[in-house]
């Protein structure tokens, strides 16, 4: 049977404030305990407050008080995180606030053996891997073949909106009742029996006592108002910044245009020297052909005169030797008379 709450709260245990009341605030212990045990599987029997939570912290707080910090029977540390925007370096910074949690357990001269896990879980409001199918996802290091390099680093993320999506299947698991929390709570009139317990109870206690309480109350609305306040800023900031980029991408792609357009002006140019020289040299060619077959002719007219030349004298010896011959003829002609004469 659902358990009245006495109608919709509308408080939201996502807002800072209520978040740090419900999970770390040291008479809470068993409301961390069963959330800590559902995300990661264990079955603590201790989650003490390393970072006590304190009203002064939210009535003095200019930023969001972000994290909450525990520590198990076992040694082992918890990052509770509440993530309620998106951010573009969110796992980068969900590593370092792993990572700086991990090496603050060491002093100069500790063994590394000293260290002890820590196991963080980000509840984030936005979706931080929208392309993961499963509303849990759990992120550890492993190499190419699934060998895990060591326990004590592990990441937890529990993308709330999946709820809407994956209710049903969501209920059949441990922290089933912790999604139904984050994303119904605020105007829930009961708690439903699939999700029910004892440290659930306790959890809507804390939204009652915000909702019941005035000064609670004020403070619960003074940091609603703050977190949307800030996040409208970051959202002018990010704007802005997009617009900014986009100018700048703009004028980048415009000095690119103009470069392409005075690279393709001067491959234009190129092209014309270039047709303007292959022309050139087809008329050097062309005369160079002609004045080569000025030559040819002069060269066969001058063989043509050699060969004139060589016939006229031969014309001229023929002559020489025919003259020769008639004076022989003559002179034997002669001799022949006088031997006639003298006989």
């Amino acid at each position: 049977m659902p358990i009245p709450i006495g109608g919709p709260l509308g408080i939201d245990p996502r807002v800072d404030i209520v978040f740090h009341a419900i999970f770390a605030d040291p008479a809470h212990e068993a409301v961390r305990i069963d959330f800590l045990s559902a995300v990661f599987g264990l079955r603590l029997l201790e989650a003490q407050v390393i970072s006590p939570y304190s009203l002064r912290d939210f009535s003095e707080a200019k930023g969001m008080v972000v994290d909450v910090r525990a520590r198990d029977d076992q040694g082992r540390f918890y990052l509770i995180e509440m993530q309620r925007r998106m951010m573009p370096d969110l796992p980068q910074r969900m590593l370092c606030g792993w990572a700086k949690t991990y090496a603050a357990q060491l002093e100069r001269g500790d063994p590394y053996g000293k260290l002890r896990p820590v196991l963080s879980v980000w509840v984030c409001e936005a979706d931080p891997f929208p392309d993961a199918e499963p509303a849990q996802l759990t992120f550890q290091v492993r190499d190419a073949a699934g060998r895990l390099l060591h326990p004590d680093l592990r990441i937890e993320v529990l993308q709330l909106r999946r709820w809407a999506r994956l209710r049903d299947d969501l209920l059949r698991t441990p922290t089933g009742r912790w999604f139904w929390f984050f994303n119904e709570a605020a105007r829930a009139e009961a708690i439903p029996d699939a999700v029910a317990s004892p440290a659930l109870e306790e959890a809507m206690d804390v939204l009652k006592a915000f909702h019941d309480n005035a000064e609670l109350g004020a403070l619960y609305r003074s940091r609603e108002s703050y977190e949307h306040i800030e996040a409208s800023w970051k959202h002018g900031i990010e704007r802005a910044e997009a617009r900014a980029a986009a100018a700048e991408a703009h004028a980048a792609a415009a000095e690119a245009h103009a470069a392409a357009a005075e690279a393709h002006a001067a491959a234009v140019e190129r092209e014309k020297q270039a047709e303007k020289a292959h022309a050139e040299a087809e008329k050097a060619r062309a005369d160079a052909a002609e004045r080569e077959k000025q030559a040819e002719k002069a060269r066969a007219e001058a063989v043509e005169a050699r060969a004139d030349a060589a016939e006229r004298e031969k014309q001229a010896e023929k002559a020489r030797a025919d003259a020769a011959e008639r004076e022989l003829e003559a002179l034997r002609a002669a001799l022949a008379a006088a031997s006639a004469r003298r006989a």
